[in-house]
């Protein structure tokens, strides 16, 4: 289960979703979604490149990471070259009572 408001993230720890990326008046060529415990931290809870403007999360992402707020920020790429940073949010990552 995923859920996305104001484009923050909640997401059940486990579960294999899908996000897709809308970027309004740009195409987009390349786009990362980064996340961490904290913004000032230097290693990633877990990064994932789109394809076609798709993010996919997996099952082995987050199936062992503890359940809590985290944050994350989208960079994409656009096709004249320009980086930008197009989300800035929260992500939380609930607890699930089935664990394999």
């Amino acid at each position: 289960m995923m859920k996305v408001h104001d484009n923050n993230i909640v997401h059940m720890r486990g579960d294999t979703d899908t996000l897709t990326l809308n970027v309004t008046g740009a195409t987009v060529s390349t786009a990362v979604l980064s996340v961490k415990k904290d913004y000032g931290d230097t290693d990633y809870a877990f990064q994932i490149t789109a394809v076609g403007n798709v993010f996919t999360f997996t099952h082995d992402m987050t199936n062992k990471l503890a359940a809590g707020n985290y944050v994350y920020d989208v960079q994409a790429t656009l096709s004249d070259g320009t980086v930008q940073t197009v989300v800035n949010a929260r992500y939380t990552l609930l607890p699930d009572v089935t664990r394999e």
